[in-house]
């Protein structure tokens, strides 16, 4: 489990690829860059932007 985390948005342990990839749709990125259960979930962006693993670089 040393490349996961747990995501709050679904309750899993998602890679740490995948939650770069979120972040990323938070940037600006396409919403299919990030895994579809995630971005499926209406207020994903709040949960993300609060997440202790959310970055800000």
């Amino acid at each position: 489990m040393k490349n996961k985390i747990l995501c709050p948005i679904i309750n899993e342990y998602i890679e740490k690829d995948e939650c770069f990839d979120v972040h990323m749709t938070l940037e600006g990125a396409p919403k299919r860059t990030a895994p579809e259960q995630i971005v499926k979930v209406k207020n994903y962006k709040d949960i993300c932007i609060k997440c202790m693993h959310h970055r800000e670089d």
